[in-house]
């Protein structure tokens, strides 16, 4: 006697932990697109949660503001032209901080952005020391 473990096509049988998923994104890429963006909400709310714990949840998320984002990158290319890694990393920390959760490519090109400030940190570090 087979055991029929699709719940779903039966009415009953065991439960899988796929049963709520309607569908995945195509390319593992997008996957982690939706992770990363996932995790950066879910950050952002937790630090505005211990900043201000008064306000709502729908208070702080709202502080997400595109200007802010936009102005804090631009800021930051131009500390990094003028080969100024740690201030760039201020702007790109208060870039990723103030960036809305559903804009996903903004979000990578940040990261990116944020990762080549540190790199370019480490090396004037080590060019400072020998």
């Amino acid at each position: 006697m087979a055991m029929n473990t699709n719940s779903s096509s039966t009415g009953g049988g065991a439960w899988t932990s796929f049963d709520a998923v309607k569908s995945f994104p195509p390319t593992p890429e997008e996957l982690m697109e939706d992770i990363d963006s996932a995790i950066s909400a879910l950050e952002y709310a937790r630090a505005n949660a211990l900043l201000s714990p008064s306000t709502s949840r729908t208070a702080a998320t709202a502080t997400h503001d595109a200007r802010l984002t936009e102005e804090a990158y631009r800021s930051a290319c131009a500390e990094l032209s003028a080969g100024r890694p740690d201030a760039a990393l201020r702007s790109l920390r208060l870039a990723l901080s103030s960036c809305p959760p559903d804009k996903k490519t903004a979000l990578s090109k940040l990261r990116a952005l944020l990762s080549l400030a540190s790199q370019q940190q480490q090396i004037q570090i080590q060019q400072k020391r020998g």
